[in-house]
């Protein structure tokens, strides 16, 4: 087996933030490191951001790979209209500034590595390992580069050697059992994560955090827009994390009871929340709201089927259809 660290991580040679390496030349430094292995033909593997280097190479120098296998990664990581399963691109830096904040530490091991979350020597052994590959701004400039940049579709028809490609993902929304399976250290250390994650936005969209719930939050917003922006990002930004939340929302007069808030609006937010599916902002009921450079937006759609609540409410995915 030969293994390498690509130009700019590890015991490579660095580079700066703002020159890095092409894809091509990366690709060529995996020949480079053949040729030094003595190595004529090979099976390659390539996992996550690696997996277009190891496609160009592939298909750069096909009498040179016998085989292909790809493991958690993709030719492109950029949503786009013709890519629309990619990254969106307004999520785009709070993933990297997620990144740059866990790299280095034990709180990344439970998304990355959720079976080994329990194992604190392994969990300690990943962040020594982390820190000695990049520095936080590094990674961070090199993980915008290659969502911003990466795009390995047109070298896809050219590989015709036998290929095997690997994915594996947990999404598990129901708290209870994530916790039971992870163990408590490790449920612990995700929950942090999580936490961390939604107060951030809460605080960039001015939303005022009323209390937390274990598991969850319950907020106010001085507007429905803000409150829309803030559970789209948080949605966003958690599912990095390898969570999908239900999210609700609901406009309406609330009982102040001193530092907290009550009243049926709560209520009905909670609801709306129950009745969300994975992954999904759901709102009653219908609203209007301003995205910038775009105009007006309404909210409007299926009915939510929620104790409570009536009338028409609206999701995520409607909105998204409905942007101007």
């Amino acid at each position: 087996m030969i293994l390498f660290d690509r130009r700019g991580t590890g015991a490579s040679d660095a580079v700066p933030d703002t020159a890095m390496p092409t894809w091509e030349e990366w690709a060529e430094d995996v020949g480079a490191v053949l040729d030094a292995a003595g190595s004529e033909r090979t099976v390659v593997f390539a996992e996550s951001d690696g997996g277009p280097t190891g496609l160009l190479f592939t298909a750069m120098q096909p009498v040179r790979v016998s085989g292909l296998i790809l493991a958690n990664t993709s030719a492109r990581r950029l949503g786009a209209d013709d890519y629309p399963i990619g990254v969106a691109p307004e999520s785009v830096d709070d993933r990297i500034e997620m990144i740059r904040a866990a790299w280095g530490t034990p709180g990344v091991v439970p998304a990355v590595f959720p079976s080994r979350a329990s194992d604190p020597e392994f969990v300690q052994w990943v962040a020594r390992l982390m820190r000695a590959i990049a520095t936080p701004r590094n990674v961070a400039a090199q993980i915008r580069y290659i969502v911003e940049s990466l795009d390995a579709r047109d070298a896809l028809p050219l590989i015709k050697m036998p290929t095997l490609v690997l994915h594996s993902k947990d999404n598990v929304v129901y708290s209870t059992e994530r916790a039971a399976s992870m163990g408590d250290q490790a449920w612990h250390s995700l929950l942090d994560a999580h936490d961390r994650t939604v107060q951030g936005h809460l605080r960039r969209f001015r939303g005022n955090e009323i209390k937390t719930t274990g598991d969850g939050f319950l907020a106010s917003f001085d507007g429905p827009a803000r409150a829309i922006r803030c559970a789209l990002a948080i949605s966003e930004s958690t599912r990095w994390l390898g969570i999908d939340l239900h999210l609700g929302l609901h406009t309406g007069e609330c009982e102040v009871r001193g530092e907290e808030l009550g009243g049926l609006a709560v209520h009905i937010a909670a609801r709306i929340g129950s009745v969300a599916g994975p992954g999904e902002v759901r709102s009653h009921p219908p609203l209007r709201i301003w995205w910038p450079g775009r105009g007006s937006t309404l909210w409007t759609g299926e009915t939510t089927n929620s104790k409570g609540c009536r009338g028409p409410g609206s999701s995520t995915r409607q909105c998204r259809d409905r942007r101007p």
